[in-house]
């Protein structure tokens, strides 16, 4: 099993999530796998695995930076695939200089959850796809995929 990387161009998080009546995102942030191309908040739909990992990243201290308005729960959506497939991660450019360990412990919340979640399943039957949002210090955001 390889690990294929692929990093692209992506929306301006922070402005798609104004335009969107969303808080902007200020440190880690789960976006809706949809969120590319919402027209409307009403639209965003998170991935199921979203909610997953909010609850390990909850019960391990990490702190979300969430763009649903306070209250508010947006529908999540569970793709039926032989894979996982994970939520869309955003690291606000501030993080590096503020807390980047952070960082680390996130990606680790999710590498324990990943591993328990193949546990049984033979090595050549493992697929994962995950996709993190890093914003620069300009506001320009790149998607790793």
């Amino acid at each position: 099993m390889g690990v294929n990387v692929e990093v692209e161009p992506f929306i301006n998080v922070r402005g798609h999530a104004a335009a969107l009546g969303c808080p902007p995102p200020g440190g880690l942030a789960l976006l809706p796998g949809n969120f590319e191309t919402a027209g409307s908040r009403a639209d965003l739909v998170h991935d199921a695995s979203a909610l997953t990992i909010r609850a390990a990243w909850s019960s391990e201290g990490v702190d979300e930076s969430r763009l649903e308005p306070s209250g508010e729960r947006w529908p999540a959506a569970q793709e039926d695939a032989a894979e996982w497939i994970g939520p869309t991660i955003f690291v606000a450019a501030s993080i590096f200089s503020g807390n980047p360990g952070v960082v680390d412990v996130a990606l680790g919340v999710v590498s324990n959850y990943l591993t328990d979640f193949f546990r049984g399943t033979p090595h050549d039957q493992r697929q994962a796809r995950l996709s993190i949002v890093v914003e620069s210090d300009s506001g320009e955001t790149q998607r790793l995929k």
